[in-house]
């Protein structure tokens, strides 16, 4: 957190939101790292990524209730701000917003990626069971005595 003037709501309404822009900040680059790592296809280690986003967003979402409260006392009147501290809040305000549609639209890409990642991976697998479908039809071992009977005797 800044060393920013908590004497005020306003002061400590800006310090919770510049929090938030840091805990926003990480989550970018935490989603730059994970479409890394799917196009790398290294799960074990996007696994430990989607780990630190779940705190992340923990964290995010439990002080945004408390912002709210903020922003609510803000619109209502019931809490006074100065234009300049009005206008820093908007600012960080919008730069959040802006930035956690970045990571929601980067997820939605990943999610195409991982969809055809899994369609792909289970074409192979289906091509893999029918080869050996197909490989086990001609091991058959013939059980038939009778040395002139097809397979099905």
């Amino acid at each position: 957190m800044t060393t920013t003037d908590m004497s005020t709501p306003a002061a400590h309404l800006v310090a919770l939101l510049t929090t938030q822009e840091d805990r926003v900040a990480r989550l970018v680059q935490l989603a730059s790292r994970q479409t890394a790592l799917i196009a790398e296809q290294k799960t074990d280690v996007l696994l430990s990524i989607l780990e630190q986003r779940q705190k992340l967003i923990g964290a995010f979402s439990q002080a945004q209730n408390e912002i709210n409260e903020f922003a609510s006392k803000i619109n209502d009147g019931t809490l006074d701000v100065t234009p300049d501290e009005r206008a820093r809040i908007r600012s960080l305000i919008d730069g959040i917003s802006t930035r956690i549609e970045q990571v929601v639209a980067r997820d939605a890409e990943d999610q195409d990626t991982l969809t055809a990642w899994q369609h792909t991976t289970g074409d192979k697998l289906r091509q893999i069971g029918a080869a050996n479908k197909a490989r086990g039809a001609y091991l058959k071992p013939n059980t038939s005595t009778n040395r002139f009977a097809d397979a099905q005797g």
